[in-house]
């Protein structure tokens, strides 16, 4: 689920509907954290193809040589605690770490910068923009 959200944020950052997979290497660079994990049973093609209609697989074509992972129909959805626990896990995990200082953040937003502007809501305990309502970061 982490990595479907990081690489459709990160497709959609690039100002494209969709990439070849052969850019995939841009997006690992900038989500190490997803770089040298071994996926169990089908790697990305098929976190991209379980993800419902959040992205799309594309198989190659005379146009295309390579296979093209796009953007789906399904608008990101938002992004919750548990998306932003699971992802710090995930992170924490892929640095052989099990805690950090609060300044080794920055690492974690640059492997996962869709939780940049996001801050837990001190009233309500939801995700909210960090320029909305009171909120304080992790």
């Amino acid at each position: 689920k982490a990595l479907v959200s990081a690489l459709r944020s990160w497709i959609a950052s690039q100002g494209v509907r969709d990439i070849s997979v052969g850019d995939l290497g841009k997006f690992f660079d900038a989500h190490e954290a997803f770089k040298l994990k071994k996926w169990p049973g089908g790697g990305i093609k098929k976190a991209v193809k379980n993800s419902g209609e959040l992205l799309k697989w594309y198989k190659a074509t005379a146009a295309s040589p390579a296979p093209r992972i796009g953007l789906g129909d399904t608008a990101i959805p938002s992004i919750t605690s548990t998306d932003l626990c699971d992802s710090l896990k995930q992170w924490l995990l892929s640095t052989n770490r099990s805690q950090v200082n609060m300044s080794e953040l920055l690492k974690f937003y640059e492997c996962y910068p869709q939780f940049k502007n996001v801050r837990f809501d001190t009233e309500t305990g939801v995700l909210i923009d960090k320029t909305e309502g009171k909120g304080s970061g992790i």
